[in-house]
């Protein structure tokens, strides 16, 4: 979910902020953090964030980039 958004987008070097649902925070952050470190290492990223957000449905996602 998360690797499609950001294949679309120009984020290397970057941190980004993953709003998702509550729900899958779990999903997302992977087991032992392991989705997350995949994320920064394939895409180059100096941080990734992850902010629940009650908004969303448990299959979306929304990725904010901060410079």
């Amino acid at each position: 979910m998360a690797i499609a958004v950001l294949e679309s987008s120009n984020s290397t070097g970057e941190t980004i902020m993953l709003h998702i649902h509550p729900r899958s925070v779990s999903k997302v952050r992977g087991l032992k953090n392991r989705n997350i470190k995949k994320l920064r290492g394939n895409f180059h990223l100096q941080s990734v964030e992850i902010v629940p957000d009650d908004s969303l449905e448990e299959d979306q996602l929304k990725v904010n980039a901060l410079l």
